[in-house]
């Protein structure tokens, strides 16, 4: 083929490509044409898939994470309108061209295709052009079908965790439509990406989670959700409470490394419901991964990684009105604080941590940097101030659920 501008029979034919075979059909025969590998991206070149749409192979994939680096720091050339970039597969350096899909200045994604020039002699250059609106135009298509599809995908995943299906088998039956398997049980997760500010592009964000849940899970289910991504992953292996999770609270750390390693800047936190037999508690967890995820940032413990269970006493309180958890802390507390505000003191941090190590004075002292015989000192000024006594084991739960509450309501309490 020459640098001519297609004739209406050519041009009909790739018409027909596209009406009988989509758009697999229209980047088989680019593919022929060009001597390379074709294939398409979304905007911010994550690799896209359609049902009509093969995917890509191991190749595209380590490919276009190089590409996209290259394209978004704009190291390319460009000519006609066409990005030029040069990618070091280990065994050869590869010539690519990206073409942008665009409506207006709006782009909807991206065709990459391999340069063979020497069987193409550059020719393909004018006739993908003369292609492109062709491929553009299914590409529309398949994102108003995503989008219809979207949000049938978010009303059941509303229902799910808001226990509006009481049936099993309906959940089955509707899960099915998506690939996801509710036969089995799920643990549930829910990842709050930190800070709010911070963009990230969901596809980006789905993508680093599937590299490490699928390390572990088989099929793991990815969604947005409420502005957060829920991620449902399925146990296969009947294992005990505490294996469950010890591996799930392993999976949630993973996660949060991808994210903090692969993009400087951004963190998140991660809260974890317990796991439950059926999919029909899947409301349960879902509620309690939320109750885990507002209240582990409040009491800011487990490296971002909150697990409903490791609430302990804290998490019956989460039902509780906050007047009434006012008030219950400052029953125990108000003196120590307000002793502490008058004398610049930190008897309520020492008090905090005294308690979290169990009374063990060699132990607290060393945390806090003081001599054994300066915190005995202090616990007994604490005793005087509170009138209580810390060896009664009463005593100690009180002023420990307390400090947790504070904890927990520190800027209405002060």
């Amino acid at each position: 083929m020459s640098d001519k501008v297609m004739n209406a029979e050519e041009l009909l034919s790739w018409l027909n490509t596209a009406n009988s075979k989509g758009l697999n059909g229209l980047l088989q025969r680019l593919e022929l044409m060009v001597h390379g590998k074709v294939f398409l991206t979304d905007p911010i070149l994550e690799l896209l898939t359609a049902d009509n749409f093969e995917g890509a192979s191991g190749f595209e994939k380590k490919l276009t994470s190089t590409l996209r680096q290259a394209y978004f720091s704009k190291n390319y050339l460009e000519a006609d309108g066409v990005k030029i970039l040069h990618w070091d597969s280990g065994s050869r350096i590869l010539k690519v061209h990206v073409y942008d899909l665009a409506v207006g200045k709006k782009i909807l994604g991206h065709l990459i295709a391999e340069v063979n020039e020497e069987k193409t002699n550059g020719s393909h250059v004018t006739l993908i052009k003369q292609i492109l609106p062709i491929i553009l135009s299914e590409v529309i298509k398949l994102k108003e079908i995503r989008e219809t599809e979207k949000k049938f995908q978010d009303n059941f995943v509303y229902d799910l965790l808001h226990n509006n299906i009481s049936s099993l088998k309906t959940i089955v039956k509707q899960g099915q439509l998506w690939g996801w398997d509710f036969t089995k049980p799920h643990h549930l997760l829910i990842v709050d990406i930190i800070p709010k500010d911070q963009t990230m592009p969901f596809s980006i964000l789905k993508s680093l989670i599937c590299q490490v849940t699928t390390g572990q899970f088989k099929n793991p289910v990815v969604v947005e959700y409420d502005h957060q991504c829920l991620i449902l992953v399925p146990e296969t292996e009947e294992k005990n409470r505490q294996n469950i999770r010890t591996e799930i609270k392993s999976l949630g750390k993973g996660i949060l490394k991808k994210i903090t390693e692969q993009v400087p800047g951004m963190g998140a936190s991660i809260g974890i419901g317990r796991f439950y037999p059926t999919a029909t508690d899947l409301c349960r967890s879902y509620q309690e991964a939320r109750t885990a995820l507002e209240l582990g940032k409040l009491l800011g413990t487990d490296l971002g990684v909150y697990h409903f269970d490791d609430l302990g006493v804290i998490r019956l309180l989460a039902g509780i009105n906050y007047d009434q958890l006012g008030d219950y802390c400052l029953e125990y507390l108000r003196d120590l604080i307000e002793y502490d505000r008058h004398n610049g003191t930190d008897l309520l941090e020492t008090l905090e941590q005294y308690l979290k190590r169990s009374g063990d004075y060699n132990l607290t002292s060393k945390d806090l940097f003081v001599h054994p015989n300066t915190l005995r000192n202090r616990i007994k000024k604490i005793e005087e101030i509170l009138d209580t006594n810390l060896e009664h084991y009463e005593n100690i739960v009180n002023l420990w659920t307390a400090v947790k509450i504070y904890n927990l309501l520190e800027d209405m309490l002060n």
